[in-house]
């Protein structure tokens, strides 16, 4: 180091007494000991820069590269620097150390992180030199500034507004572009990055007329500049971070992610003090005296001036309002506001007018949308405020709530408080109506409904008809659930839809347009509802069903019956108006002529076919055969003939009885024949013929079967034996 120092001491020799060894001289002190690797950023500088006070920053930072306790700031930088005691203008000096400062970090020769200045070894400078070659958007950048600005300066996530204690929403821009949710207060951030940073006019002047808050940040490169460094590094190092990384190479990414941690530190520093430094516009007028140590403080303050500006009509609001003032005013005695002598405040007529302007447009009111309305400019009103107005209008009797159905005042409590239950809130004007609607709608309710009408004023006799033409809706849907069985309940389906509209309806409707429906509905009632209703549920909906089920039951026997006979039944069926006439009268007589007719049919058909039986079997026991059979024997052959009787006993049908003597005379008696042994063979019997038959399909041929249920052919049956000519002959088992 003596030699080091002594090189320094002559190389003065030749300058003006009183001169300093400036610190980059030290370098040109150790040159010849160090390697050439270590020394060619600076002998790239020496070839390209035309800027000798750069070169010695970098010669000087080189030699502070690993002392870590010296920070490389511009103004320590220029202090080395200084090459003569009483040097002129150390503001000049400091500014040139400045700008050369920035050349070589601008070349990646030194590394910048907010003030402070870093040399960079050529590993570093090829890393420096791909992180600013690493390729951000616009949007990132936004997005970085909204956070550092809106979150860590501002902070503030709602305007406090001093005048009554309420919180507002607030929308947050930067540079005009919106970041989150609109509102309608703004505050507007313009970094310099926005196109007519510069000409602040321009700015004010677009902000005329909007409740809008515009910080114009003063000019300041690095800024931006720092911003997209930070999210170049940090896009980088996540790129190229991996287990195959170069471990010299992983030392340089994690200096250089701690590097970026220190630079979103000095972001937010450098926004919050442009912030407090900022211009401040509202209206297109600036807003002076804005200027505090604090960018929380400072916006508090701002946004003061700004919720006044957006919401005018603040003023109407006198006092404050809260949930138990809410529940004072519904609930507690009060003559002057239930005598409705009380005039009307200026918040109060607004609310009115609102009302009368929605009801006149024929738009329906919910609290929910009045909350919102007057939330907006340029009232800018708090909930509570709304429904207190709204409570003390209603007791006032100047307006209605609807749930659906009238509010009473505790009901309106609940609904009011019940943020949940505010779109299902209506709101009305009380509208006035003579004696001579409501007398009319209370006639009408007796007539269709054939009960009185309890209600005292117009509101109670529209609600009480409301409510029972809701249910008579419900009625009529439950009733033409059952139109796929009863067809002509069809009929119910229009005016049902009717009555359903009608019951949706405001009461005031039904008291001032009572002609328009009450006719209709009236004719509905004598023509179709009552004879229904009485139809549905009386005895005749019972015979109906009779009928009915007795025609398709016993479709089978009535083609041997008259035709007339049947008729009544089919005409019932097909009836629109079975309620009407004399079609169920007629049907019931005719089922119980018919149920007779059938049942003397079936008797006489039984008698006749079972005397066939009988003619059958007793020509079967005659056969000599037969009686050489054991008791065994003669109970399994006869088994056909009592399965018929059976049969035909229990059969519904004329046409099944005949079916199955039929069966027997073709099938069964040749098969009891064909097993007694020596037997003739069968003389097969042409089937009944009777009178007007039924169309029928032939039957499909038969084959004798014996007591193993195979073909009369098995010839390994032990039931059976063939005989000398060939015939299948019944023998006792052994």
């Amino acid at each position: 180091m003596l030699e080091v120092f002594q090189s320094v001491a002559k190389s003065l020799k030749n300058e003006e007494v009183g001169s300093l060894a400036t610190f980059d001289r030290m370098f040109d002190g150790i040159t010849a000991t160090l390697r050439g690797d270590m020394q060619t950023s600076i002998l790239q500088a020496a070839n390209h820069l035309d800027d000798p006070l750069a070169l010695k920053i970098l010669k000087a930072l080189f030699l502070l590269k690993w002392v870590r306790e010296f920070k490389a700031t511009p103004r320590n930088v220029a202090i080395l620097l200084i090459d003569r005691a009483n040097i002129d203008d150390i503001a000049a000096h400091e500014k040139a150390v400045k700008q050369s400062l920035a050349l070589l970090a601008a070349q990646s020769y030194l590394q910048q992180n907010g003030e402070v200045f870093e040399f960079l070894t050529d590993a570093e400078k090829d890393v420096e030199v791909e992180i600013k070659g690493t390729e951000i958007d616009d949007s990132q950048v936004t997005k970085l500034l909204s956070e550092v600005i809106f979150h860590d300066v501002v902070k503030s996530p709602k305007i406090r507004f001093e005048g009554n204690g309420q919180d507002y929403d607030y929308a947050r821009k930067l540079d005009d572009h919106l970041v989150g949710k609109d509102a309608e207060l703004t505050l507007n951030i313009i970094t310099p990055d926005h196109p007519n940073h510069g000409d602040e006019r321009s700015l004010a002047a677009q902000g005329t007329g909007k409740s809008e808050l515009i910080v114009v940040l003063a000019s300041d490169y690095h800024l931006m500049e720092e911003a997209r460094l930070y999210l170049k590094t940090e896009k980088y190092a996540l790129q190229n971070t991996g287990t195959n990384t170069d471990p010299s190479r992983k030392v340089i990414l994690d200096e250089r992610r701690k590097q970026n941690g220190v630079r979103r530190s000095s972001l937010q520093t450098r926004c919050a003090e442009l912030f407090t430094k900022a211009s401040i516009y509202l209206n297109g007028s600036k807003i002076e005296g804005s200027y505090y140590s604090d960018p929380r403080t400072c916006f508090h303050k701002m946004a003061q001036d700004l919720v006044t500006f957006a919401f005018p009509n603040l003023r109407m609001l006198k006092g404050s309002y809260d949930e138990n003032l809410l529940r004072k005013t519904l609930l507690d005695p009060d003559d002057l506001l239930t005598g409705g002598q009380q005039p009307l405040s200026e918040s109060e007529q607004e609310i009115m007018t609102y009302v009368q302007r929605n009801q006149d447009q024929g738009e329906r009111t919910s609290v929910e949308e009045m909350i919102r309305q007057f939330g907006r400019r340029p009232f800018g009103w708090y909930p509570l405020a709304v429904q207190t107005l709204i409570g003390r209008l209603f007791r006032m009797g100047k307006i209605e709530l609807r749930a659906p159905g009238t509010l009473d005042g505790k009901a309106a409590l609940e609904h009011l408080v019940n943020t949940r239950l505010h779109g299902t809130v209506r709101v009305r004007l009380q509208e006035q109506f003579d004696s001579t609607k409501i007398n009319a709608l209370k006639r009408f309710h007796q007539d269709f409904f054939d009960r009185a009408n309890d209600g005292t004023d117009a509101r109670s006799v529209g609600q009480s008809t409301l409510t029972l033409l809701a249910v008579e809706s419900r009625l009529l849907k439950d009733l033409l659930l059952q139109s796929d069985r009863y067809s002509f309940l069809e009929s119910l389906r229009s005016v049902e839809e009717q009555i359903a509209k009608l019951a949706d309806r405001d009461y005031t409707y039904l008291l001032n347009h009572l002609a328009d429906y009450e006719n209709t509905l009236l004719n509905a009632k004598e023509d179709i509802l009552d004879p229904i209703k009485v139809f549905m549920n009386g005895p005749q909906k019972v015979a109906y069903d009779e009928s009915i089920a007795f025609l398709r039951e016993e479709e089978a026997n009535f083609n041997d019956l008259a035709p007339e006979d049947v008729q009544p039944l089919r005409d019932l069926a097909q009836a629109a108006t079975p309620y009407r006439g004399n079609a169920v009268p007629l049907a019931k007589a005719a089922v119980t002529k018919l149920r007779a007719a059938i049942a003397d049919l079936l008797n006489q058909e039984r008698q006749m076919l079972k005397a066939v039986l009988d003619d059958h079997e007793q020509r079967l026991m005659a056969l000599p055969d037969f009686g050489k059979l054991d008791a065994a024997a003669k109970t399994q052959v006869l088994a056909k003939s009592t399965e018929a009787r059976a049969a035909i006993q229990s059969a519904r049908f004329v046409t099944a009885i005949r079916d199955r003597v039929n069966r027997y005379r073709s099938i069964d008696y040749p098969a009891q024949l064909a097993s007694q042994p020596n037997s003739p063979p069968p003389r097969l019997h042409p089937p009944l013929e009777v009178a007007n038959p039924r169309p029928r399909l032939p039957h499909p041929p038969t084959f004798l079967r014996h007591p193993c249920g195979r073909s009369a052919s098995c010839p390994s049956c032990p039931q059976s034996k063939r005989s000398t000519n060939g015939s299948l002959r019944f023998v006792n088992r052994p």
